[in-house]
């Protein structure tokens, strides 16, 4: 009789005891959405930890710092609960981290070997976006006055290309310069002379033909002709003139009527060698075309390659630099191999499916040391249990980044030891029925492209929860586009209307609630999909807001912004003035702009204002605009941008919208990457305007989640990209209507080893159009898993909408065909939510409001910090009553200055003693005069290279510095802690456990001392040993002044006060 009881452990309970006991095999972990795979790595580390492995011998590569840091915290209160006093020790400093992160980790460890500087700057992505263009734009001087390139770029500008169409493969270049080293050739075969003369006489021929005509005023007729005519016009020499003529010879097609030409068979055979007569200019055009690309490819990429050796020998690096590095040190050094081997004897690669394919060539070479040098990966077996890998292929949904599916199955067959984590701990029973039976369907194994479909398994406990809900079902027959998004935002709207009004439960715990406005996240795949949804759900005064850069840039109130930004650069341009005037900015209406112009004004606003004008809005308006033109150039466009905001009131204007907080933050955004940016830059308007347009393109591969406001209950939007990773009691996947971008790369790299590249819509490479078509079979398989991976998203309630246009090939479409349907209706009474504006509390009495402003500006002034300095010498804002004053001193400008300098003040001399004495042994003080030349240089007193040297000589024969010297005394360590609600700090120049307990020692280099000067510095060292204390629990028993003279030091000991 079979047992009816129900199941208590997951289905996948024995692979689980594998990740945590098997320690000694590499595994392969594929584990399912909602699976637990962040405690699946706490596990193993922790298990790893326990056998034996210390912390900082392993690597935890995760894909975002999110990740990294939750990974990070989850490990610290696992080894806490195991009493691993050591790991939790070496946790902090231990490699756990993103793919960079790791990869600037051992190119810092290996810069020798890496051909690097010892100091490593990493430049963020909007550094790095700023640095290509800039680059550019000294190139394009550079390739406009190259000789050697002058019959090309000929050739290129009669082929229909711009410059701007070369930024864009310069841009793609630089974003995967390994790929250009590896398969651009950079000297590619000349470009072919167009030959044009056999065209020409096949033309006239078939032009001829049109005698056979009946009617010369049949189409077919006409179109022979237009042939003669070409052929005249195509009778020159010039090379470039003749590609221009092949570029727009007459076409072929079915047209003319077969009466005309004595039957079908007649006009027929004309129609086929029309057609085939221009299968020959178009093969001869793209011969052409096809060498003049190559060659500007071989050019530009020449200069990307050179512009990442330039990097690399500066130290200034790129993120994808790191990588391609990183990887370059272990395929060509048996020694960093070694080393890192050692280092780190156990590798765990997290959400490896979205990961570069760099990272497992990078995480093998390693695992396997200076023995691995196969030239190809997928040769190399790694030592058991040196790596462990977890991902899921069906999740894998950054292609644009990157991540490619096929490198991920490669190496699930070199690490064939795989694990399956199969039970979702996320979801309920529906909604993991839905997703198995929908995707079952959907995802089918095919050799490089998509993997094997394994379905989910409910958790033991798993409720089963309410039936997936979809709307739009039936496509629309008869329906725009605009009225289909139009329709899906009125069933989205009231969906959510009618859950939150009616009380829909999701999963709270162990228990149920109502849902509530934060509970409900709306995914789209693109910004196009949210077209009329935020209209709707202001409608239905549903509060919401939307998560993700692409959406910020869009927005109306930012367009606005750019737009008034665009007319200060160009005042020349009148559709953007005139736009600026009509916007919410100035508020000029129609009218006012016509009795403007007809009082004859300009739309430049630097033009003498009309006679009876110059009381309107539209004269204030051009005043302002005049006024921001002028001094453009003096400032940054963030300092613009904050004038603009400023000037304009737009903040406060945007308190009578009904999602002003929305609002806000999206134009805060705004304001700090401006900052940025001109951090990044210091570079023009016209600069600024170009890179923040790029940003709202959907291709645009911005910061992809923006800070939302937590303190309010609102519907989240957000892409399905930005989601991954997260999960949401209440789940909307929308926009799926849509079809796929129609805008191609720019640059393809097919998987034969070659590349390919198109600039503009009809100037492709010979192999283009079969390279993209693999890239879009491809690219239609990632749709699918992200489809998948927004579905899995959802804890308690999943609806997906399915409104389309019928005969439309979409992801809606797709879904319809496979996914089990429960329809949901709309009703036709649905009434909008309660306002959800807050109470706005009556105005506050100016005097009381300007008191306050003032207290709160005198508090904004105090600096976060006072150092023990200015509390010594009483040059601190804060009052310390509990501290007993001697005097003091170091300044919290220390936290502004470079590493080598913090903590140091006084004389160039002293900071330069003080410099020597960090690094010095204090047992030996090997290196001495090395050290002090060093100091000296870079203190820029080369002529005191001896005093420096006597002065630490003194410091190292003092009794107490040579007690410490042989037990492990820190130097130069930071101390801070809160004296009566102020944070106090400063930095300790020598630290040690004597017998007694712990040593305090300052050292002094002044060489006259009186009363108040040491008093100063007694009140310095209590504030040191006060902090000490607050950090460790342990008291300081003494305290030592070292005052360092040439003839010996002079110690001090302070009492106990």
């Amino acid at each position: 009789m079979t047992s009816s009881a129900p199941r208590t452990r997951p289905v996948d309970q024995t692979d689980r005891d594998r990740i945590r006991d098997d320690l000694d095999r590499s595994l392969f972990v594929e584990a399912g959405a909602g699976s637990g795979k962040t405690r699946s790595l706490v596990e193993r580390i922790a298990a790893l930890v326990t056998s034996g492995v210390p912390m900082r011998k392993i690597a935890a590569i995760t894909f975002t710092e999110k990740a990294a840091a939750e990974l990070r915290d989850r490990l610290r209160d696992e080894l806490d609960g195991r009493g691993a006093v050591v790991a939790l020790d070496e946790l902090d400093g231990a490699a756990i981290g993103t793919l960079h992160a790791f990869a600037r980790r051992i190119l810092s460890e290996h810069a020798i070997e890496a051909g690097l500087p010892p100091l490593l700057e990493v430049l963020d992505h909007v550094a790095s976006q700023v640095a290509v263009d800039r680059r550019f734009d000294e190139l394009q001087t550079e390739l406009l006055d190259d000789p050697e390139m002058s019959s090309t770029l000929r050739l290129a500008f009669a082929a229909g290309l711009k410059l701007p169409h070369v930024r864009e493969l310069y841009r793609a270049f630089d974003s995967e310069w390994d790929l250009v080293s590896e398969r651009v050739d950079p000297t590619p075969p000349p470009t072919l002379p167009p030959r044009i003369d056999d065209l020409r006489l096949r033309a006239r021929e078939l032009a001829a033909q049109r005698d056979r005509c009946d009617n010369h005023a049949d189409k077919l007729a006409v179109r022979l002709a237009e042939l003669e005519d070409w052929a005249d016009r195509a009778d020159v020499v010039d090379e470039a003139r003749i590609l221009t003529s092949l570029g727009s010879a007459p076409r072929a097609g079915r047209i003319g009527q077969a009466g005309n030409w004595g039957g079908a068979a007649g006009i027929a055979a004309v129609r086929d060698e029309l057609v085939a007569w221009r299968d020959d200019v178009e093969t001869r055009h793209g011969e052409v075309v096809d060498r003049v690309l190559r060659r500007l490819a071989a050019w530009v990429g020449s200069r990307v390659l050179a512009a990442a050796d330039e990097r690399r020998a500066q130290g200034r690096l790129q993120f994808h630099d790191l990588l391609v590095l990183a990887r370059r040190l272990v395929r060509d050094s048996a020694d960093a191999r070694a080393a890192l081997q050692r280092r780190f004897p156990r590798l765990l690669l997290d959400e490896f499916q979205d990961t570069d394919r760099i990272q497992i060539e990078v995480a093998l070479r390693i695992a396997c040391g200076a023995e691995a040098d196969a030239s190809d990966w997928r040769d190399l077996t790694p030592p058991p249990g040196s790596v462990f890998v977890v991902g899921d292929p069906k999740q894998s949904i950054y292609r644009f980044r990157r991540a490619d599916i096929a490198t991920y199955l490669d190496a699930r067959d070199v690490l064939d030891d795989r694990v399956d984590l199969t039970t979702n701990f996320r979801s309920t029973h529906a909604i993991i029925d839905w997703v198995d039976t929908t995707f079952a369907a959907l995802i089918s194994e095919r050799a490089g492209a998509q993997p094997a479909f394994v379905p989910l398994e409910p958790r033991p406990d798993a409720e089963g929860g309410d039936p997936v809900v979809v709307l739009g079902a039936a496509a629309h027959a008869e329906l725009r586009a605009d009225a289909v998004r139009a329709e899906e935002a009125r069933d989205i709207a009231s969906l959510i209307t009618t859950a939150l009004c009616d009380g829909d439960v999701v999963r709270d715990g162990d228990g149920t609630r109502p849902v509530r406005a934060h509970d409900i996240a709306i995914l789209v795949p693109t910004r196009a999909s949210i077209l009329g949804l935020e209209e709707e759900l202001d409608r239905a005064g549903i509060a919401y807001r939307t998560e993700a850069a692409t959406f910020v840039y869009s927005a109306p109130e930012i367009r606005e912004v750019m737009l008034c930004l665009r007319a200060v650069d160009d005042p020349s341009d009148e559709l953007a003035v005139v736009s600026t005037l009509r916007s919410s900015l100035f508020g000029c209406a129609d009218a006012e702009l016509w009795r403007w112009r007809d009082a004859g004004g300009s739309w430049n606003p630097f033009a003498p204002t009309p006679d009876g004008q110059g009381d309107c809005r539209v004269a204030d308006a051009m005043n302002v605009l005049s006024r921001w033109s002028r001094g453009r150039s003096r400032r940054t466009p963030a300092e613009l941008l904050d004038d603009v905001l400023d000037a304009r009131r737009v903040l406060e204007a945007a308190v009578d919208g009904p999602r002003y907080r929305e609002t806000w933050r999206r134009l805060r955004f705004v304001v700090d990457q401006a900052r940025a940016w001109s951090e990044a830059e210091r570079g023009s308007l016209r600069e600024y305007l170009r890179w923040a347009s790029q940003q709202a393109e959907d291709r645009a591969r911005v910061t992809e989640t923006v800070l939302p406001e937590r303190d309010t209950s609102a519907v989240r939007i957000t892409t399905v990209h930005a989601s991954k990773g997260l999960e949401f009691p209440f789940v909307v996947l929308a926009g799926l209507g849509s079809g796929p971008a129609t805008v191609r790369p720019t640059v393809l790299w097919p998987a034969s080893g070659n590349y390919e590249l198109r600039l503009g819509k009809d100037r492709p490479t010979a192999g283009y159009e079969a390279a993209d078509a693999e890239e879009l079979d491809l690219e239609a398989c990632e749709r699918i898993r992200l489809l998948y991976v927004a579905a899995t998203r959802a804890t308690s309630r999943l609806v997906v909408s399915l409104h389309r246009r019928s005969g439309r090939q979409c992801a809606a479409a797709t879904l319809a065909a496979a996914c089990p349907i429960v329809p949901w209706t709309r009703p036709d009474d649905i009434a909008p939510l309660p306002g959800r504006r807050p109470h706005v509390e009556p105005l506050t009495r100016w005097e009381v409001w300007d008191e306050a402003r003032h207290r709160a500006l005198a508090a904004g002034k105090r600096p976060e910090a006072e150092s023990a300095t200015d509390i010594a010498h009483e040059r601190a804002s804060a009052e310390l009553p509990s501290l007993v004053r001697h005097g003091l001193a170091k300044q919290p400008r220390d936290l502004e200055l470079s590493a080598w300098r913090k903590g140091r003040y006084g004389t160039a001399i002293g900071r330069a003693v003080h410099g020597v004495l960090q690094t010095i042994p204090l047992d030996t003080g090997e290196g001495l005069n090395e050290l002090a030349e060093a100091q000296a240089i870079a203190e820029d007193v080369p002529g005191y290279i001896d005093e420096i040297a006597a002065a630490v000589r003194s410091a190292l024969a003092a009794p107490t510095v040579q007690r410490a010297a042989g037990r492990s005394p820190l130097r130069e360590i930071y101390v801070g802690t809160e004296i009566d609600g102020t944070l106090v700090e400063g930095y300790v120049d020598l630290l040690f456990r004597d017998d007694d307990g712990l040593v305090l020692v300052d050292y002094k280099t002044d060489q006259a001392t009186g009363a108040e000067s040491i008093a100063a510095y007694v009140t310095q060292l209590e504030v040191y040993a006060r902090a000490i204390a607050d950090a460790v629990c342990e008291q300081i028993v003494r305290r030592v002044l070292v005052f360092l003279r040439p003839r010996g030091a002079i110690e001090y000991e302070v009492e106990e006060s």
